[in-house]
């Protein structure tokens, strides 16, 4: 997808109380029946039982057609998508996360019984079989081989799932297919679970690598260097490459090659290196696939950060996934940051010479304060000054905003908050003072506002950042 070129008009998404997004109604028209479900206005308030994470994802998967992150609240958040994509009709994300869920299945071959039970409970209401409804039953149905106990107990605990279970196995007539392992996709397994129609073009799903390893284990070992050669991208978004050993050693089969096969892995770190394109960045709690040519772009990533297969960055995770946000949909929040966020963002993208995300940041820091009249608080302020304060002001463009901010805030009948700001942190009345001495400070104009000077606090390296330079927060 091309998100370079135009796409309309934004709405403004409110998801619950919780979280808002900025989207192009453009890619909300295209191959979805979004606005048949969601009364078109100003704003569309999306019913308060959708999870806010769902929604990021599923708007994610609309920038991208691709998830770059694994889920905080794992399969379940992914099962919801599904049954939203159904919603909306949108089959291509259905398909996109039936191949995520095959896939994490691989790796966890036993169900949650609140995940069954909430697929074959969503399913009951759709007057007619859904494909995840039988993907769950033809995991029960091989189940039942190896624990039928197991099976047994739940079914008779969920009324739901027994239906579909003796429905799958009624429809099914082929006992090799009863058989077959339901998360795995080879070449005559690809659709599956997949929803298509008649008029769809040939199915951009992918085998999985799980599949490719039991079955054909010696051919995949020469293509496991370049990963990205044998997983689809809702694969490599969940599963990390040394886990694939792990699974195979849980399978029971080929042993004997297995261990050969780990033991080769780890004498040798160069068989750890990633696909060509990509590379992972951990944070607590999350991580995230980022291709490399993303972070090669007009910015000096790997000379801060050493390019290798996984890359730790002690920023919080807010901040990391505003960063891949803006990564992979180019110049653009979809989801409206806290402005703590953004302020990381901008000291962040300081580290590696991104100059572009600094004055997009900074745009948008300004046009927060401005549209809503409100100067800096103190605890941001804080924040600012003691996180720059090894920096010489006159080239700090963000501690400079914060001074010029304080001083106009201070001529403009508010110097009691000025006073208690100053009072309240050495950081802080160092920056307001240091400025002071280095500029003939303008406190007439409001730093605030982007229409009296749009680029003043900007950060140019070369005259090519000059002419690139956005003034204005899409």
């Amino acid at each position: 997808m091309d998100l370079n070129r135009p796409l309309g008009k934004k709405i403004e998404i409110n998801v619950g109380n919780k979280s808002e997004y900025h989207v192009h109604e453009d890619l909300l028209r295209r191959n979805t029946k979004f606005f048949d479900i969601y009364e078109y206005g100003s704003v569309i308030n999306i019913w308060i039982d959708v999870g806010s994470e769902m929604f990021d994802f599923f708007v994610q998967w609309l920038y991208n057609r691709g998830l770059f992150k694994h889920p905080n609240g794992g399969v379940r958040v992914i099962l919801e998508l599904w049954f939203f994509a159904a919603k909306i009709s949108c089959p291509e994300l259905q398909n996109y996360a039936m191949d995520w869920i095959q896939d994490y299945y691989q790796d966890d071959d036993w169900m949650e019984d609140e995940d069954l039970r909430y697929v074959f409970e969503m399913a009951k209401g759709d007057g007619g079989p859904v494909a995840l409804e039988d993907f769950f039953a033809a995991m029960l149905r091989r189940k039942t081989a190896e624990d039928h106990i197991m099976v047994r107990d739940f079914l008779q605990s969920s009324p739901e799932a027994l239906t579909s279970y003796l429905y799958y196995e009624s429809v099914c007539k082929d006992i090799d297919q009863l058989r077959f392992d339901p998360t795995c996709r080879d070449q005559t397994h690809l659709c599956r679970f997949h929803v298509h129609n008649d008029y769809d073009k040939i199915c951009k799903s992918k085998p999985n690598v799980y599949w490719n390893l039991r079955f054909n284990f010696v051919e995949s070992l020469d293509r496991l260097e370049k990963p990205s050669e044998v997983l689809g991208f809702a694969t490599t978004s969940i599963i990390d490459f040394k886990q694939l050993v792990w699974s195979i050693q849980t399978t029971g089969k080929g042993k004997y090659l297995t261990a050969h096969f780990a033991s080769t892995i780890h004498s040798a770190d160069e068989r750890f290196k990633p696909a060509s394109d990509t590379i992972w960045i951990d944070v607590i709690g999350n991580s995230y696939e980022v291709k490399v040519e993303l972070v090669r772009k007009d910015m000096k990533f790997f000379e801060a950060f050493p390019c290798k297969y996984t890359i730790e960055v002690t920023e919080g995770a807010e901040t990391i996934d505003f960063f891949v946000q803006w990564l992979y949909t180019p110049g653009r929040f979809f989801k409206v940051p806290e402005i703590k966020t953004v302020l990381d963002l901008w000291l962040f993208a300081g580290r590696f010479k991104c100059t572009k995300l600094q004055n997009y940041s900074m745009d948008f820091i300004q046009n927060y304060y401005y549209q809503d009249a409100e100067f800096m608080d103190l605890v941001d302020l804080k924040y600012v000054a003691s996180a720059t304060k090894h920096e010489c002001g006159k080239y700090n463009v963000l501690r400079e905003f914060c001074a010029l901010q304080l001083h106009y805030q201070n001529d403009n009948e508010d110097r009691e908050a000025v006073r208690q700001a100053l009072l309240d942190s050495s950081d802080i009345i160092d920056l307001y003072l240091e400025y002071e001495k280095v500029y003939c400070l303008d406190t007439e104009s409001d730093p605030r506002s982007p229409t009296t000077s749009p680029c003043q606090f900007h950060v140019y390296d070369t005259n090519k950042d000059l002419e690139d330079c956005q003034t204005k927060l899409e």
